[in-house]
């Protein structure tokens, strides 16, 4: 099974994988990891084409739970530094904001 064959739309305008995965496709930073994604499908199942379906769909699962980890390492890259003050007016908890700045619990030179 190749991964272009996947992505690939057929005459009849069927497609195995959505249009964002055909998106990734044709990025070349993003394809390697499709292929990794699809390799590891087939070491789970084999390469028999009467495993495809089970293929196909773990296939499917490891590319969500990988933009998924992806999409968190971009979040934790481009977070935002918030003041004590700004946390609270988010709605945070003071609990948390205390463990935030002081993560040892001191807060102000005292225990909190």
């Amino acid at each position: 099974m190749r991964l272009r064959r996947l992505v690939e739309v057929k005459p009849s305008g069927k497609c195995h994988v959505d249009d964002t995965v055909r998106a990734d496709y044709n990025n070349p930073e993003r394809r390697e990891w499709l292929e990794l994604a699809l390799v590891d499908a087939i070491r789970k199942y084999g390469p028999d084409r009467v495993h495809f379906k089970k293929i196909r769909a773990e296939f499917l699962t490891r590319i969500v739970v990988v933009r998924e980890k992806m999409q968190l390492r971009e979040q934790e890259v481009h977070g935002t530094w918030c003041t004590e003050a700004k946390l609270e007016q988010k709605g945070y908890s003071a609990f948390f904001v205390r463990k935030a700045f002081h993560p040892h619990g001191l807060r102000e030179g005292r225990i909190a």
